[in-house]
């Protein structure tokens, strides 16, 4: 087995012979068609298809921010359920094992990291999101690609997962290393973080508000300075209802750690039933952040399709990239107003709704389900169609203005 030091130098040495400056084309091209072209690349488009041949097909400087969420090498097995009547589903989303560990891992991401660089804006900039499994290598790659210099944050999401273990410290936290494709990265700081002073007073809330009369008696220096400068500034003595911190007015310009959004728990309504789907709050921050107004944004490993929900949100136009066909199906669904390309070996063409919200033949062997699930959508196609789109299935049985699709066969 090849150390995964030396494959990741092995890899760099590949792909750092003559790479790019942001914005110059190195000439690479999509030798399998598809992908976006001159006529959708300014507005929200999903790929089905591997993203380096996304990638080869955007023209240079076209982005303002790229998210990543890729593998994590982390030797797990990640699932997409479908809550039926009766029945729960269960796709496999993808698997994030390799055949050589993290030797294999890097091979197949740090490549992917590369081909970033031609097509983000000089003012662009990257996210890519990890864990402890490999955060450590893939920095080392990235201070290649960008430059260590570009490094704008290791931002620290604290996620609040809860865990029993007993042999350490539970592992509560994911990294994003962000880098720009020049020193000229765009930012826009945002505003609006928690204040940290909220937590000290946790006890003494009222209305998200800390009233003199809660904390008079305490000898805190950081009570006592308040009191001194309130007093001051409305010229009196200070009554219980007097107000010393407003939590919902007084906010901070918010840090590298990030701990006030939490995972997608179950019940949660903008869950998908996608197994390492990730909370919308926290990629709108990120490109309320790191991408201007109108400024594109890009995903290659879109997953449930978060990303574009977020840049739809904010007004800004997306690509969306997954190989993995249950991806494609939920973001489509959740992001109907998105174009759709593909490569033809990848999406069986019964899959596809045109433009116009035709549906073209369905066959349930389309789906990729085991036998018992088959019947189960076979018949609920006839007895239930609607709640195939209520439990993700969508598209692939019925258009998004609700007409049945041709039964199967």
């Amino acid at each position: 087995m090849v150390e995964p030091l030396e494959k990741l130098a092995e890899v760099l040495r590949e792909v750092g012979v003559g790479l790019p400056t942001p914005g110059m084309n190195p000439g690479a091209t999509s030798e399998m068609g598809g992908g976006i072209t001159e006529s959708t690349s300014s507005r929200d488009v999903i790929l089905h298809m591997d993203n380096l041949q996304a990638m080869a097909s955007l023209p240079d400087a076209s982005i303002d921010f790229i998210y990543l969420d890729p593998p994590f090498a982390s030797d797990a097995t990640y699932w997409h359920e479908i809550h039926l009547p009766g029945h729960t589903i269960r796709q496999l989303a993808y698997s994030d094992s390799w055949p050589d560990g993290l030797g294999s891992y890097l091979a197949f991401l740090v490549p992917r990291l590369a081909a970033t660089r031609r097509i983000l804006k000089p003012t662009g900039s990257i996210c890519v999101h990890l864990d402890s499994h490999s955060s450590h290598y893939v920095k080392i790659a990235l201070d290649t690609i960008f430059g260590a210099e570009n490094l704008i944050n290791e931002v620290i999401w604290r996620y609040g997962k809860m865990s029993n273990t007993k042999r350490r410290f539970p592992q509560n936290h994911d990294t994003l290393l962000l880098y720009g494709a020049t020193p000229d990265w765009y930012f826009s700081p945002i505003h609006n973080a928690p204040s940290e002073y909220r937590t000290r007073f946790l006890r003494d809330l009222t209305d998200n508000r800390v009233l003199y009369g809660s904390v008079k008696h305490r000898s805190d220096k950081l009570i006592t300075r308040r009191i001194a400068a309130k007093s001051r500034d409305l010229g009196r003595e200070l009554r219980d209802d007097d107000v010393l911190w407003d939590f919902d007015t007084e906010r901070k310009v918010q840090d590298d750690v990030f701990t006030d959004i939490s995972i997608v728990r179950g019940n949660a309504r903008e869950g998908t039933g996608y197994d390492t789907q990730k909370p919308q709050k926290l990629l709108e921050r990120l490109i309320t952040a790191f991408c201007p107004e109108g400024g594109a944004v890009a995903d290659f490993f879109c997953g449930s399709g978060t990303t574009g929900a977020a840049a739809s949100t904010l007004g800004r136009p997306f690509v969306l990239t997954d190989i993995n066909l249950p991806a494609i199906q939920v973001s489509r669904l959740r992001l109907p107003q998105a174009a759709f390309d593909r490569d033809p070996a990848l999406t069986p063409p019964s899959f596809l709704v045109d433009t116009t919200g035709a549906i073209s033949d369905f066959r349930l062997d389309d789906l990729g389900l085991g036998a018992k699930d088959k019947a189960v959508v076979a018949q609920l196609l006839v007895s239930d169609p609607q709640s195939l789109i209520a439990g993700h299935i969508g598209e692939t049985v019925i258009d998004v203005f609700g007409r049945e699709a041709t039964r199967p066969r």
